[in-house]
């Protein structure tokens, strides 16, 4: 017997029919793991489109807002729909172009909660991280922007972990960057030694 051809497209299609406004943290949960494993399919041939649909699917649900009734019914965290956004978000460098756009419009708004900023920032980093400084170099004025008014910003919640959030941002910013730079600078100089 023949093994049943995999459909990625309508397969897509479905998934974005089946998570389109849906509410409920335990499904959205479940979502977001189907979201992981359909997007490790994704190759060069996957037309564009495609892609966006996939991305848009999860994207406006960033950044998760979700907060746990006091008795918790779905014992579902805010943490855990966070981590596992984020994970969506950077699992496939076909994203990357939608997730600095999705990132660069909300570094930019400013009715979003101090804790959704921190958010923000925490994907930037693990984007960073997975797929090197490079990945964000065009966005790099909003980035650096946001960044330093997040410094200034007063707020009356808890201002020195915010900063520090930042200034880790920063630091860590800064040490894949002049990574990059001396790594550039050794491959130029071996090049020029043959």
């Amino acid at each position: 017997l023949a093994r049943p051809v995999f459909d990625f497209e309508n397969t897509i299609r479905g998934f974005t029919r089946v998570i389109d406004g849906e509410r409920d943290p335990r499904n959205i949960l479940l979502c977001f793991k189907c979201h992981k494993a359909l997007s490790q399919y994704i190759s060069e041939t996957t037309s564009t489109p495609l892609i966006e649909t996939l991305f848009e699917s999860i994207a406006c649900y960033f950044p998760i807002t979700f907060k746990a009734p006091p008795n918790n019914p779905f014992g579902i965290t805010t943490e855990q729909l966070q981590q596992s956004l984020k994970e969506c978000l950077i699992n496939s460098s076909s994203f990357i172009s939608q997730v600095i756009e999705l990132l660069s419009v909300k570094l930019e708004d400013t009715d979003i909660p101090q804790d959704a900023k921190n958010g923000i920032i925490s994907v930037l980093i693990d984007l960073i991280d997975k797929f090197g400084v490079q990945s964000v170099s065009n966005e790099s004025q909003v980035i650096r922007d946001f960044l330093l008014s997040q410094l200034s910003t007063k707020t009356e919640e808890d201002e020195k972990a915010q900063k520090d959030i930042v200034l880790n941002a920063i630091t860590f910013i800064s040490n894949s960057l002049f990574q990059r730079l001396t790594d550039q600078t050794l491959k130029n100089e071996e090049k020029e030694k043959n």
